[in-house]
């Protein structure tokens, strides 16, 4: 199921696109590769349901979404710092590459960041 649900992502209708992401999420840490593959190609129009996926699956993402991070595309990497804040604590070891964030070159990054790390940070930190 994970290169036809790999597949829809590009489907032009948005509602598949996220259909088929929540479902990657649902299937879990067996999607991170495909979904890897995904982030390491140079389809913007991918990467952003693929980064959703990935926040979808959880914990065991974590290491895919910090490589996102580093993407050459500002939106997916302030959909990997929203992804990885929505995670909460369980993303701490996350934190070095989020400090890092908070200095990139484009705004809506550095802020994804900064509240990544609020939410990532135990509280009293």
């Amino acid at each position: 199921a994970v290169p036809s649900l790999v597949a829809a992502l590009a489907h032009r209708d948005e509602d598949t696109r996220r259909a088929a992401a929540q479902s990657l999420g649902r299937i879990g840490a067996a999607a991170i590769p495909a979904l890897r593959t995904v982030l390491d190609g140079n389809q913007e129009r991918l990467k952003l349901p693929a980064v959703e996926a990935l926040g979808w699956i959880g914990p065991a993402a974590i290491d895919a979404l910090v490589a996102a991070l580093k993407d050459s595309s500002p939106p997916v990497r302030r959909s990997a710092a929203r992804a990885l804040g929505r995670l909460g604590p369980a993303a701490i070891r996350a934190e070095p590459a989020l400090v890092k964030a908070v200095s990139d070159p484009t705004p809506e990054v550095r802020d994804a960041a900064a509240a990544a790390l609020k939410s990532v940070r135990p509280t009293g930190s």
